[in-house]
């Protein structure tokens, strides 16, 4: 099934005291892959500020802005046309097929060190582990699905504007937490098993109704040998299908946090983003 969206982005930046310049970074278009592919793009600034694309660490694209003329309120907004490919679970059996066996050999643990290192975000507290402990299963893929259940059963989601990722101690001793945290506590786990394992910022189209919302949606995929990498949501508790548009992905939330800024200025700066997407099928 294919799926065309168009995605709609706002930020309105603003600040108590007169800003003199302004460096700003949205890490907020769709990724080119092969499920999905970016139609158009386009960007509306105020004429005091300078536009360009760039790459960061990870290969994928951050649109910067240079604010040059004084300000108190500054207004970004983009508009992204992209169709979506639905290709359901990508080789299914050899996921099935997959066994643990294929997670020990030093090679293997070399390639994914990156995906297998716990970050600050994504380190557990001790003993914690043991909340998420599965018994083994049949194969990687049945380990993901039953990991992926258990974290969404256990921790409910909440709605968050807190900019920056909760401590997962207290996201699982409130077992409560906005989708980056559940995102981050899926990571750890994984990890910990030697399932190599990276975070998703991306948009979500929910429910077949447009969708509009504060923040951008997170997920996990999660490496499996000989098929790559699988999407998962412990938000919904599904894997990620032809509704998820995937921006970029990094070690944890601060890799690919969709906006990043430094104010030559004494006041308190303030972001506040609006996302819409909507769907022609």
């Amino acid at each position: 099934m294919e799926m065309q969206y168009t995605v709609k982005y706002r930020a309105v930046h603003t600040c108590k005291t007169i800003v003199n310049e302004a460096y700003l970074q949205h890490i907020i278009l769709p990724e080119n892959n092969a499920t999905q592919e970016l139609i158009s793009e386009i960007y509306t600034v105020p004429e005091s500020c300078s536009l360009q694309k760039s790459i960061n660490g990870f290969g994928f694209n951050s649109v910067k802005l240079h604010c040059k003329a004084p300000f108190k309120t500054i207004v970004f907004e983009a508009v992204f046309a992209l169709k979506k490919i639905h290709e359901g679970v990508q080789k299914k059996e050899s996921l099935i097929n997959t066994s643990y066996q294929d997670l020990n050999s030093l090679e293997f643990r070399t390639d994914f060190e990156t995906w297998l290192t716990p970050t600050d975000h994504t380190s557990l507290p001790e003993g914690c582990f043991s909340l998420f402990k599965i018994l083994e299963t049949a194969s990687i893929l049945e380990y993901c699905l039953a990991l992926n259940s258990m974290i969404s059963a256990y921790i409910t989601l909440k709605s968050d504007m807190n900019p920056m990722p909760s401590k997962l101690g207290n996201v699982l001793s409130d077992a409560a937490g906005n989708a980056r945290d559940l995102s981050h506590v899926l990571i750890a786990v994984a990890r910990q098993n030697k399932l190599p394992a990276r975070f998703v910022s991306g948009y979500l189209y929910e429910n077949l109704k447009e969708q509009s919302g504060s923040q951008l949606h997170a997920w996990v995929e999660i490496y499996c040998p000989n098929s790559g990498w699988l999407g998962i949501d412990p938000s919904y508790n599904c894997l990620a299908n032809q509704y998820y548009i995937k921006i970029a992905h990094g070690r944890d939330y601060t890799d690919c946090a969709p906006v990043k800024s430094i104010f030559y200025a004494s006041g308190k700066h303030e972001v506040n983003c609006i996302v819409t997407v909507a769907s022609q099928q």
